[in-house]
């Protein structure tokens, strides 16, 4: 549910925890799949952020 986006207080109620660090604590490894989209992720915010920082830069105010 974690790898699928599924916010971790429907998985909590899910799972009938009374403490939501219970199932935060047990569920929230990463996979290596899980990694790597999280780094593409973060490679496509970095490069949108370069992208608007460069039209910005050139832009007069």
């Amino acid at each position: 549910m974690v790898s699928r986006y599924v916010n971790f207080k429907i998985i909590q109620e899910q799972l009938g925890h009374s403490d939501i660090k219970m199932t935060i604590n047990t569920y929230s490894h990463l996979t290596k799949k899980d990694k790597n989209e999280a780094s593409d992720h973060f490679d496509d915010f970095l490069v949108t952020c370069s992208f608007f920082h460069h039209i910005s830069s050139h832009i007069t105010p």
